[in-house]
């Protein structure tokens, strides 16, 4: 899979870390108008992420036997049990009570208790987590950036200006990056002023070098769930009626909202229209299963 990179004239920083069975890339970039805090400041937010990310593990990991997850998926603790004033408690009430809202925001189609083995959040906490490194970083005066935590991505600012070169970077895992991978600007015949949103490229199912879509996201984040990457992995709540989508992207305001929705919209296909709209400012690209692959949108444009 190869990543375009924007690589800026100014200051850049970029932090990768290997965890959740995935890569957690944070880009961070200065712009004329927005400069970057200094570099014991940057390494100090990097610091604070890791650590969440180390914390997101040990509380919500399905593959952890000591996790808070596995405690509550496997009965041996109940709802009733965990105590807010706890840390893992509290963070895993959080998710429960947003799997919930996404479970009847999607009319059951997003079902993190159908899974085999109990309550699963995986199709919510890495988009949550992407949403909570933002405000990290925010804290500590970063304002460009790109949090990308293995295919659900947080975007904030600006990538760069217009006349930057790009690097390939080829590598990483994740459902953008393997699904939806590709970022990043450059070669525009523009004022060397201007400001260049982050870029996104939706892979084609079939095809892991070409591009189905691609979007500029801006203040904004984007997920992508699927089948072409991981396997069967998303469960249909509703029985052995299969899947009505091979993938499907969402694009808006936050990205535990979007991962709920493009996990859901995978479940029904185009017929999420009846609940999507109900969302307000997000939006979805989503391709259909069967010999005839047709690509449809809805949402907000």
């Amino acid at each position: 899979m190869n990543v375009e990179l924007f690589q800026a004239n100014t200051r850049a920083r970029r932090h990768r870390e290997d965890i959740w069975g995935t890569v957690v890339t944070i880009d961070v970039r200065e712009l004329p108008s927005s400069e970057l805090p200094a570099d014991s400041q940057i390494d100090r937010a990097f610091a604070r992420c890791v650590d969440f990310m180390h914390d997101v593990d040990a509380t919500l990991s399905t593959f952890r036997y000591d996790s808070a997850v596995t405690a509550y998926r496997s009965g041996w603790r109940k709802r009733y049990e965990l105590n807010r004033h706890n840390r893992a408690d509290a963070m895993l009430l959080e998710v429960i009570e947003a799997c919930e809202w996404g479970k009847v925001a999607t009319q059951g189609t997003f079902d993190p208790w159908a899974v085999p083995g109990g309550f699963d959040p995986s199709g919510y906490v890495k988009g949550w987590a992407a949403e909570k490194m933002a405000l990290i970083l925010g804290e500590h005066g970063i304002h460009n950036f790109s949090v990308n935590a293995g295919g659900d991505v947080v975007n904030r600012g600006y990538a760069g200006v217009a006349g930057d070169s790009v690097a390939t970077e080829t590598g990483g895992t994740g459902e953008l990056v393997g699904e939806a991978g590709l970022y990043g600007v450059g070669g525009e015949s523009k004022a060397e002023s201007t400001l260049v949103p982050w870029r996104i490229g939706v892979r084609h199912p079939d095809d892991a070098s070409a591009i189905a879509a691609s979007f500029e996201v801006t203040n904004a984040a984007i997920t992508t769930s699927g089948t072409y990457e991981r396997g069967m992995h998303i469960v249909n709540p509703f029985g052995a009626n299969g899947l009505r989508a091979r993938s499907a992207t969402v694009i808006g305001p936050d990205a535990g909202v979007a991962e709920i929705a493009s996990t859901a919209l995978v479940v029904c296909g185009r017929e999420g229209a009846q609940w999507f709209g109900e969302l307000g400012e997000y939006s979805a690209f989503g391709v259909d299963t069967g010999d005839t692959e047709h690509a449809w949108r809805i949402g907000a444009q």
